[in-house]
């Protein structure tokens, strides 16, 4: 079970990663180290979620992000647009 904040039954959590080293990422986009700065985002719904994801890719390419649900079951995961371009992949993301 992921130990996240509690989240009311309509928003969304988003965790960020390094798409290269995939090491944690605090809200700030520093490496989380163990003084556990905080790691997830809050949204009202999953669009605003998603218009972040995208703002985000705008600025940094090189970030991944997973998007969880209220109860933190996995909702969708966005690969780092550098290395999912690198691998040739079909610019889908993925949806759980």
């Amino acid at each position: 079970m992921i130990n996240g904040p509690k989240l009311l039954p309509n928003q969304f959590a988003a965790l960020m990663a390094d798409g290269a080293t995939g090491h944690v990422l605090s809200t700030d986009g520093e490496v989380n180290r163990s003084d556990v700065k905080d790691v997830y985002l809050i949204f009202e719904d999953i669009e605003k979620a998603r218009r972040f994801v995208e703002d985000l890719n705008k600025r940094d390419d090189t970030i991944e992000v997973v998007i969880y649900d209220s109860r933190y079951e996995l909702v969708e995961c966005h690969d780092a647009p550098k290395w999912k371009a690198a691998s040739n992949s079909e610019g889908k993301n993925k949806s759980f």
